[in-house]
């Protein structure tokens, strides 16, 4: 079973346009109203595969309620814990002709110790070799260390696995769990290990950390896999974007449906590039991914 916790979800609101116009009136093409969030983004791509899963979040005030109501529209399974506050809303605007994004995201709730150990007793539903994804940022009122805190139930307690995917601080205590995946981009790689960023910063970071899976993530361009002392680059299916919103989490929610049925690490990562590129074209279904998946490629290389 592969559980996502997202504790400090949104509304996403998004407005598509052929061009953004400064100091004008923009009217837009398309608009929407979705849930958002980086582990309910993990857990509709995992859903696009047909993967079980549970999503676990915090919610609050007018806003949770609604985003708990998109959750049940677009057919996430998910159980709550409610807070003091309102659930937060995002906007995204995109301009498409010049491939122009704007993002604005809000804080959200301030969370108390209450709510946190309201959360952590909704970990007792995990199991043995469960995955469990901690992703994106932290709400107001909770510690830098609070991903480790849970990272360490879920790993010591629980015998399961963790995947951690957040910002810098909060990563550099998770990274003291014995994790079993991470994603960071070049600039986020740099600032973990405050070296240049590179595959070879990656793969001492991994062996020092004993983290399984290690990824070098860019991108369009793709990217490297550090594995078993073995590194792979990746290379993803060229697609026309519309938005790179979601386009991170459906890479993790694509590889580990893959591993949590054992497959082949090749099969995992050609996945993980399809369904992202899926997400980034907004064509997420499973038949644009399985297309999708056989143009990724993944080879070898030595270092």
């Amino acid at each position: 079973m592969i559980y996502t916790v997202t504790v400090n979800p949104c509304i996403d609101r998004l407005y598509y346009f052929d061009e953004i116009k400064r100091n004008d009136v923009n009217r837009p093409k398309k608009t929407g109203v979705i849930s958002g969030g980086k582990g309910i983004n993990v857990s509709k791509a995992l859903n696009v595969l047909g993967e079980e899963n549970k999503a676990i979040i915090i919610s609050g005030g007018r806003s949770g309620i609604m985003l708990e109501e998109l959750l049940k529209e677009e057919g996430i399974n998910f159980c709550s814990v409610k807070c003091n506050g309102e659930t937060r809303t995002n906007l995204m605007i995109r301009g498409t002709k010049n491939e122009e994004e704007i993002r604005i995201n809000e804080y959200g709730p301030i969370i108390n110790s209450e709510v946190e150990r309201e959360l952590i007793k909704k970990l007792d539903i995990i199991k043995e070799n469960d995955i469990v994804v901690l992703s994106g940022s932290l709400p107001e009122g909770v510690k830098e260390d609070f991903y480790k805190k849970i990272g360490d139930i879920i790993v010591n307690n629980k015998k399961a696995r963790v995947v951690i995917d957040s910002d810098l601080e909060e990563m550099k205590f998770a990274l003291e769990c014995k994790l079993f995946m991470i994603k960071p981009n070049k600039e986020e790689l740099m600032r973990l290990t405050g070296k240049s960023g590179s595959i070879e910063d990656l793969i001492e970071l991994c062996d020092k950390k004993e983290i399984k899976y290690g990824f070098l993530t860019d991108g369009k361009k793709g990217g490297y896999l550090y594995f078993n002392k073995k590194v792979y680059k990746m290379i993803p299916p060229e697609v026309t974007a519309i938005t790179t919103v979601g386009a991170g989490d459906s890479f993790i929610g694509g590889f580990l449906s893959c591993i949590n049925a054992g497959k082949d690490i090749k099969d995992a990562v050609k996945m993980a590039l399809a369904l992202s590129a899926a997400k980034v074209e907004g064509k997420f279904i499973k038949d644009r991914v399985n297309e999708l998946f056989e143009k990724a490629l993944i080879e070898e290389i030595v270092i």
